[in-house]
C-alpha cells in the first residue's frame, strides 16, 4: 500500500458465503452490502460507493469532483452476468478543450494528431482529410477534442476528435 496506494471502490455485491444473490434486486443487494461491513473505519483504502436518491445532486457532486461521470441503476433491477441491461446506464461527464497540433501519422483507422506535449488524438473517418490539408498548409491545426478529465500525468483520458476550430486563410 506504501508503495501503489489503491483505494477498493465497491458497487455492489454479487455472492456471499457461497450464496448467489445475483437475482436478488439491486436494492436489496445493497442493503446486504451495508449490513455486512466492510471494515471501512479500519480500512480507509475501501470505500462503498455513494448512493444518492436525486440525480441533481449526483450531478453536481460528480462535477465538483471532478469525476467521469454517473451509474444509474434502477432499485429493482437484478444483475445479468455478460448482458447489458437498460437498468443501467452510464452517463459520462464530457468535457472539451481546444489544442493546437502540429504533426500527424497515418495509421488504419485514418490519422492520429500530436501536439508539442505529447497528446494524441485519432482523427478518423472524412474528418482525417480536411486536418491534413490544413497541417500541410499551415504547419498547424486547432481542433475541439471531448475527453474524460486529466490523470495525474497531464494526459486527456479517451480523447476524441469532435471538430476543427480554427482554419487561417
Amino acid at each position: 500500500m506504501e508503495g501503489y496506494p489503491v483505494t477498493f471502490v465497491v458497487f455492489d455485491i454479487l455472492e456471499l458465503n457461497g450464496e448467489n444473490l445475483r437475482n436478488k434486486p439491486y436494492s436489496e443487494r445493497r442493503a446486504i452490502l451495508e449490513q455486512i461491513g466492510l471494515g471501512l473505519e479500519k480500512h480507509p483504502n475501501i470505500k462503498l460507493v455513494e448512493q444518492f436518491t436525486d440525480i441533481k445532486d449526483a450531478w453536481d457532486k460528480m462535477q465538483r469532483e471532478d469525476r467521469e461521470g454517473l451509474i444509474l441503476k434502477h432499485k429493482t433491477s437484478i444483475y445479468k452476468e455478460g448482458f447489458r441491461s437498460s437498468n443501467w446506464k452510464k452517463v459520462k461527464n464530457i468535457k472539451e478543450v481546444d489544442l493546437k497540433f502540429t504533426k500527424y501519422e497515418q495509421n488504419p483507422q485514418g490519422i492520429t494528431v500530436e501536439n508539442s506535449e505529447g497528446i494524441r488524438c485519432l482523427v478518423g473517418g472524412r474528418h482525417q482529410y480536411p486536418v491534413k490539408n490544413i497541417l500541410a498548409k499551415q504547419g498547424e491545426v486547432v481542433i475541439t477534442i471531448r475527453h474524460l478529465g486529466k490523470t495525474k500525468a497531464g494526459k486527456y483520458r479517451q480523447p476524441v476528435f469532435h471538430k476543427v476550430v480554427k482554419v487561417e486563410a
